[in-house]
C-alpha cells in the first residue's frame, strides 16, 4: 500500500504502528500478565485474521493480522515449486 505524502508520511505511519504495538504490549503486561503472540488466541497480540475475536478486540488488535498458512496468502502471490537443485516442478 503506497503512503501518500513521501518519506515523512511513512515514517509517520511505522513510527504510529510501533507505538500501537508498545501500547497493547504494555496493556498485556501491565499487571503482570504475560506476552502472547498467537496462543492463547483471546490473550495474543497477532490475531487470526479470520478469527471473530479480531473485530471484537478493537481496531487497534486489527492493525496486527498475520495469516498462518500458505491457504491464507494473497491469491495474487505467486508461488512457484522447485526441487532441491532449483529446478521447476511440473
Amino acid at each position: 500500500m503506497p503512503v501518500v505524502g513521501g518519506h515523512a508520511a511513512l515514517r509517520a505511519h511505522v513510527e504510529a504502528l510501533v507505538q500501537t504495538w508498545i501500547d497493547l504490549a504494555a496493556d498485556a503486561t501491565q499487571n503482570g500478565g504475560r506476552l502472547f503472540y498467537g496462543y492463547p488466541m483471546g490473550e495474543a497480540l497477532v490475531r487470526d485474521p479470520l478469527s471473530p475475536l479480531l473485530r471484537a478486540s478493537g481496531p487497534d488488535y486489527e492493525r496486527f493480522k498475520a495469516s498462518r498458512s500458505m491457504r491464507d496468502v494473497e491469491h495474487v502471490s505467486s508461488v512457484e515449486i522447485l526441487d532441491p537443485f532449483g529446478n521447476t516442478i511440473t
